[in-house]
């Protein structure tokens, strides 16, 4: 017969007693983001992820979930303040969660400038106006629907030859739902006359495009090319909430 020592016999039963969480003491949740804000299109950055679990689900505050350990492909398509939630949890049920807030802001437009217009305009006395219309629906649906979130005043006398004119506007945000800030809005210069389209930017429209961005101001510029050579420059600057 194999006799037991006491000693032995007290750390069996205190091994087989123990729950899978006595087990798993170090259960955590945690996660750091690379910076408290980001803009909208531009992908979060989550790193000094502490992961001790078998089960991960994030949610992003703004219908965005993922069971990952550590997403990488997850995108603001609007501005605002999110709540981010981790909750890790471990084989015997038992669950711990770690928030934290992130800041989306977005780039705004504030100066229009128009260099060029379509060929078959130029050279011609007119008066003109533009519009400015956000895409609202998702990039890659198959589908462009528009929404128009600025009219300008008409202006009188216009032509070609003045050219670049340039117009201060406000709240007028670039980017979002999947497109870039050469995409998104639509920007049309009409003859008033004959609401005809002179200059047109934006999705399919533009064809290239030049950029320049201050860091530490957040203010940036781009140079949109349309096909029928229309070009308009667009100066911008974070706004966030």
């Amino acid at each position: 017969m194999i006799k037991l020592k006491a000693p032995l016999i007290v750390f069996l039963i205190l091994l087989f007693s123990c729950s899978p969480e006595d087990q798993n003491p170090t259960l955590q949740a945690d996660f750091e983001l690379a910076q408290p804000d980001f803009i909208v299109g531009e992908p979060l950055i989550i790193e000094e992820v502490t992961l001790r679990g078998v089960r991960y689900d994030w949610d992003f505050g703004n219908g965005l979930t993922s069971n990952e350990q550590r997403p990488n492909n997850i995108v603001y398509e609007e501005a605002g303040v999110f709540t981010i939630t981790l909750t890790v949890m471990s084989t015997g049920g038992s669950q711990t969660t770690s928030q934290k807030d992130v800041i989306i802001g977005q780039y705004h437009a504030n100066s229009l400038e128009l260099n060029n217009i379509f060929p078959e305009y130029r050279n011609r006395d007119m008066d003109i106006y533009f519009t400015v219309n956000q895409i609202t629906s998702p990039h890659g649906s198959g589908e462009i629907l528009e929404s128009e979130i600025y009219r300008s005043e008409v202006f009188s006398s216009f032509n070609s030859q003045d050219l670049p004119i340039s117009w201060e506007v406000e709240n007028i945000p670039l980017g979002g739902n999947g497109y870039s800030i050469n995409q998104n809005p639509r920007i049309r210069f009409f003859d008033a006359n004959t609401d005809e389209v002179i200059a047109h930017f934006g999705s399919v429209f533009t064809l290239y495009t030049s950029y320049g961005y201050d860091p530490d101001r957040l203010t940036g510029s781009f140079n949109a090319v349309s096909n029928g050579d229309g070009s308009l420059g667009i100066r911008y600057n974070a706004v966030y909430p």
